[in-house]
C-alpha cells in the first residue's frame, strides 16, 4: 500500500507543478459549460415569414393582419415571384401562400389548404420555422374568422391542411443527410490537426528538426515540406471520408463531389499548418491532447454546426465568424444540400485559403523564433 501511495503522491506532485495542466482541469470545463449554457439559453430562433396573398377577400386580409400582429415572428407580404429569391438569400425563413380561392373554399366548409415553403438546408432553423408557422396559423385563423362572420352566425369549421414544401432537400433527405456536411468538416479538421501536431512534436523531440535547421533549408521551405508530406495523407483521408459517406453510408448529395473534396482539401491544409504552429507550444503528447478543448471544441460549438450561427448572441457570432470550420460547414451545406456550384462558395474558399496561408506564415515565424 505504501508503494501505491508513493506513486499517487508522485502523480499529484507532478500535476501540481504543471500549471498548464492544472489550469486546464479547472478552467476548461467551466469555460466550455458556460459557452454551452449561453448558446442554449440566449440563442434566438427568429423566424421571418413571407406572405403571398393572392386572395382579395376579407378573410385572407384578416388572416394576414393577424399574422403581422403576431410578435413571435416577423411577417411581411411579398410577391410570389420573390419567394424563392428571398428564401435563398436567407431574408425569409418560410413563405405562406394564400391562393386566390382560399377564402371561398374555407368559408364553404370544404378542405382548405395553405402551402408553406421552407428553405430546407438547415434542420434547426427549418424545424423552428415549421413549428412557429403551424402554431401561428392555428391561432390566427380562428381569430380572423370571428371577425368576418356576421353577428350570431356560425363560423365554418373546415379541415385545414398545411402543405409544407422545401426549397432544398426533399423527402429523400433524412436527418443524417442534413448533419453529414458538418460532420465531414469536423472529422477532417480534427483528425488532420491531431495527426500533424503529434507527428511534428515527435520530429522535434527526436532531434529531427534540429538536424534540418543545420541545413541551408529556410523556415518557409521547412514548413512547406512538412505541409506537402502531411498533406498527401490528409488528402487521402479526406477522400476516404467523402467516399465512405456518400457510397457506404449513402448520404445524399445534390452537388459535385469534386467541389466537396476541394473544400475538404483547403480545410485540411489549414489544419495541418495550425497543427505545426501549435506543436511549438507542446512538449509532450499529453499537452497536445490539451489543445482539443481549447481549439477543437469551440469550433464544434461555434462553427455553425450544432447551433445556427445567426441565432447566437452578437459576441459569439463574431467569434464563430473567425473560425475556419464555420466557412467549411457553410460551403459543404451549400454544395451537398442546395447543390450550389463553385461560384456560390468562392468567398468561403477564399477564407479557407487565407487561413491556410496565415498558418503557414505563423508556423515559419514560430520556428524562426525557436531556433533563434
Amino acid at each position: 500500500m505504501k508503494r501505491v501511495l508513493a506513486i499517487t503522491k508522485r502523480i499529484i506532485g507532478q500535476i501540481r507543478r504543471d500549471h498548464r495542466t492544472l489550469g486546464l482541469l479547472i478552467v476548461a470545463p467551466i469555460v466550455l459549460l458556460t459557452l454551452v449554457g449561453v448558446l442554449i439559453r440566449t440563442s434566438r430562433d427568429t423566424v421571418t415569414l413571407g406572405i403571398v396573398n393572392e386572395d382579395r377577400g376579407t378573410l385572407a386580409a384578416r388572416l394576414v393582419k393577424e399574422l403581422k400582429d403576431d410578435n413571435t415572428f416577423i411577417a411581411r407580404e411579398i410577391a410570389r415571384a420573390d419567394a424563392e429569391r428571398e428564401l435563398k438569400s436567407g431574408a425569409l425563413s418560410a413563405v405562406i401562400f394564400l391562393d386566390a380561392d382560399f377564402g371561398r373554399r374555407y368559408s364553404s366548409g370544404g378542405q382548405a389548404e395553405i402551402a408553406v415553403m421552407i428553405e430546407g438546408s438547415n434542420p434547426q432553423n427549418d424545424l423552428a420555422a415549421q413549428q412557429k408557422v403551424s402554431a401561428a396559423l392555428g391561432l390566427a385563423l380562428p381569430r380572423a374568422i370571428t371577425q368576418v362572420v356576421a353577428p350570431g352566425g356560425k363560423p365554418p369549421t373546415p379541415l385545414l391542411n398545411l402543405n409544407f414544401r422545401y426549397l432544398y432537400g426533399g423527402s429523400q433527405f433524412d436527418q443524417l443527410d442534413f448533419i453529414a456536411p458538418g460532420f465531414i468538416g469536423i472529422f477532417v479538421f480534427f483528425l488532420v490537426f491531431l495527426l500533424t501536431t503529434l507527428v511534428f512534436l515527435r520530429e522535434r523531440s527526436q532531434g529531427t528538426l534540429e538536424r534540418l535547421f543545420a541545413t541551408p533549408v529556410s523556415r518557409v521551405e521547412l514548413v512547406l515540406g512538412y505541409m506537402f508530406g502531411f498533406g498527401l495523407f490528409a488528402l487521402f483521408q479526406s477522400l476516404v471520408i467523402l467516399l465512405f459517406t456518400v457510397f457506404v453510408i449513402q448520404v445524399h448529395t445534390a452537388g459535385n463531389l469534386a467541389i466537396i473534396f476541394l473544400i475538404q482539401a483547403l480545410l485540411a491544409i489549414g489544419a495541418i499548418n495550425l497543427g505545426i504552429f501549435l506543436s511549438t507550444f507542446a512538449r509532450t503528447e499529453f499537452q497536445v491532447i490539451q489543445f482539443i478543448p481549447i481549439v477543437i471544441t469551440p469550433q464544434v460549438l461555434l462553427g455553425d454546426f450544432l447551433f445556427p450561427l445567426d441565432t447566437m448572441p452578437g459576441l459569439l457570432q463574431a467569434l464563430g465568424r473567425v473560425m475556419p470550420i464555420t466557412y467549411a460547414n457553410q460551403a459543404l451545406r451549400a454544395v451537398m444540400i442546395r447543390g450550389e456550384g463553385i461560384g456560390a462558395i468562392l468567398p468561403h474558399l477564399a477564407v479557407l485559403a487565407a487561413f491556410a496561408i496565415a498558418m503557414i506564415l505563423l508556423s515559419a515565424t514560430t520556428l524562426r523564433r525557436e531556433v533563434a
